[in-house]
């Protein structure tokens, strides 16, 4: 019976998990944009890129030994902090790497030596360890050896740490465990400190300040937006204090609300498994009657 209970846990945690990876993953800015990208500057690489912020390091080799560089650059090639070898990704003279999956994922082509092939590998790795999460703010991803490409919210059997940086500010601060992590939206992101039917929801601010608003309960957290969030629906506001009460609706919510223009647009599924939508003002009414999908 116990290891009924363990399964049914696990089953409805994934489901969970896999819910809120749709929910926050922008396909559009988790693509590699070190590879698409052409940047003028003197660098090697870039090393993860969202908006116009560009995340690039130099290595500098010299007769008392080697190190690296890490600076932010714009679209344009303007320096928005210079490199530097104090960067706060820089860990014993080299970029911090927190995720090991090169060797067993790609295989570079054409005639390398082992040496270029080890070097290909590492960029690699760099680059799968970190992710832009919006606002200029960067993250280190490590945890269950999963690549920082993933959706936002990766770990499904243990929530991932996350290293955070801001590239506006040009300073770093550590995050903790983030699982179903949001994006940046008006300085703030959101996230479970744990799995999401154990742990409580965390606000992370763009200034390092970490703060619990709201208790555990799982689901999906939506995007901080017009000065509310969705979870376990409800709407809260950016203390974490409840301002929409959804609970009472006949039936679950199937999407992941937010507001925009004053409206937010929700999905309910009944009791038949037929959804229906309609569109909420920011006192909880219908501003119509739910229509069929």
């Amino acid at each position: 019976m116990f290891n009924l209970v363990k399964k049914v846990l696990f089953i409805c945690i994934g489901g969970l998990l896999l819910f809120s990876f749709s929910a926050c993953t922008d396909e559009k800015e988790q693509q590699p944009a070190s590879q698409i990208k052409q940047i003028p500057g003197d660098f090697d690489f870039i090393i993860s890129s969202g908006d116009e912020y560009n995340l690039v390091v130099k290595r500098i080799d010299e007769f008392e030994g080697s190190y690296e560089m890490i600076g932010v650059i714009d679209d344009d090639g303007n320096w928005l902090h210079e490199l530097s070898k104090d960067h706060y990704f820089i860990e014993d003279s080299f970029v911090k790497i927190t995720y090991q999956g090169a060797t067993e994922t790609i295989h570079i082509g054409g005639n390398l030596s082992a040496d270029e092939q080890k070097t290909q590998e590492r960029i690699y790795n760099i680059q799968h360890s970190y992710r832009y999460l919006g606002e200029g703010m960067f993250a280190a991803v490590s945890g269950a050896g999963n690549s920082a490409r993933a959706p936002i919210g990766p770990a499904i059997i243990s929530a991932d740490t996350y290293d955070m940086y801001n590239a506006s500010a040009n300073f770093g601060f550590i995050a903790g465990k983030c699982t179903s992590l949001t994006r940046f939206a008006d300085g703030y992101a959101f996230a479970f400190d744990g799995l999401p039917l154990f742990s409580d929801v965390k606000r992370i601010s763009n200034t390092g300040e970490i703060k619990t608003i709201a208790p555990s309960g799982g689901g999906a957290i939506g995007a901080y937006s017009e000065g509310l969030f969705y979870y376990n629906k409800k709407f809260y506001d950016i203390d974490g204090n409840e301002e929409i009460d959804l609970s009472d609706l006949a039936g679950d919510i199937s999407n992941v609300p937010y507001f925009e223009n004053g409206k937010s647009h929700v999905e309910i599924e009944n009791s038949s498994g037929v959804v229906y939508y309609t569109e909420m003002d920011k006192e909880g009414n219908m501003l119509f009657e739910p229509i069929k999908k």
